[in-house]
């Protein structure tokens, strides 16, 4: 029996379908059910999808969404459609390692985890390697900090217990998925090896989008850590709000320099009004975050209490890149 569904959300992406699928078509452990997703897709992804797939013995089924209305839509349908105890999402443009079944139906033959976290690679357009991310060891900071659907699969049990829906979504609607789960989450299984390759598109819909549509969906977000943070106030997760915070500005740093400080107290005022009237919290991540955003969002934090927007620039320019 098939434990594991890979929910492919497929949406205008036929130059990359063929290399997201030759991943599927490789892996070393083909025991699972591979779910399209096609989200309202006006070019000839499916018909290019089918094409590939037929033939190399992979189970697999389409779900047609007639209209698009953003990719949370395809992400809820995605898990709703699943019949399998695990789910996998991930993105048409993206890839698996070829041994990402394997790792992952080993731990689901051994163990039954809520959440199954591993690291990630970051490839440009051209298949270069420009950075490994590796998870944390921290199972409490893997699950506050949990956000894109790259670093995770899930017990399928559990986003249905949460009532996942992220169909008024556009924008970050894996975070607000992500968000969803966690209070649902009792343990978490953590494989140390890099087992997605996420491809930086620069025609992605993350990419092409004006960064004022962006704003409605962050005050989503900020709502949702707001909610976590009132009810279960902990550091691991005061460091996902600042780093959420750190990311969206460093997007306004690059795509809006001149509307910079505007974005900037704008989002400042979300944090704030997340937080309440709690105190920002800083844990210890020496041992927790081995990637160099945690050295920004230090920095960040210090400049955020005494409102250096200049040098918060400066900070961001020189080591968020």
């Amino acid at each position: 029996m098939k434990r594991l569904t890979i929910a492919m959300l497929i949406y205008k992406t036929e130059k990359w379908i063929e290399y997201s699928l030759s991943s599927i078509i490789n892996q070393t452990d083909k025991n699972f059910h591979l779910l399209l997703v096609d989200n309202g897709s006006t070019d000839n992804s499916i018909t290019l999808a089918k094409k590939i797939l037929n033939g190399t013995g992979i189970e697999y089924s389409i779900y047609r969404i007639e209209n698009n209305i953003g990719a949370g839509n395809g992400r809820t349908v995605g898990y709703r459609v699943a019949e399998t105890d695990y789910i996998k999402c991930m993105d048409s443009d993206d890839a698996l390692e070829i041994d990402y079944v394997e790792r992952i139906n080993e731990v689901i033959q051994k163990s039954s985890p809520d959440i199954i976290a591993y690291g990630h690679s970051v490839y440009d357009e051209a298949g270069k390697i420009l950075r490994e991310l590796p998870t944390s060891t921290n199972k409490d900071f893997i699950k506050y900090g949990l956000t894109m659907f790259w670093r995770y699969c899930f017990k399928r049990e559990i986003a249905i217990k949460a009532n996942v829906d992220t169909s008024r979504m556009h924008f970050a609607e894996d975070r607000l998925f992500s968000l969803s789960l966690i209070p649902f989450i009792q343990e978490v299984y953590v494989i140390e090896k890099c087992l997605y390759r996420y491809t930086r598109n620069k025609k992605s819909v993350t990419n092409s989008e004006e960064l004022s549509k962006f704003v409605d969906s962050n005050k989503i977000i900020f709502d949702k850590y707001g909610e976590l943070f009132a009810q279960n106030p902990n550091p691991y997760l005061s460091f996902a709000i600042n780093k959420f915070f750190v990311s969206i500005l460093a997007k306004c740093s690059k795509s809006s320099r001149k509307n910079f400080r505007f974005y900037y107290s704008l989002y400042k005022n979300m944090l704030f009004s997340s937080l309440g009237s709690k105190k920002i919290i800083v844990p210890k991540l020496s041992k927790d975050c081995r990637t160099k955003e945690s050295r920004v969002i230090q920095i960040s934090l210090f400049l955020l209490k005494i409102h250096l927007t200049d040098v918060f620039r400066f900070v961001m320019k020189h080591f968020y890149k």
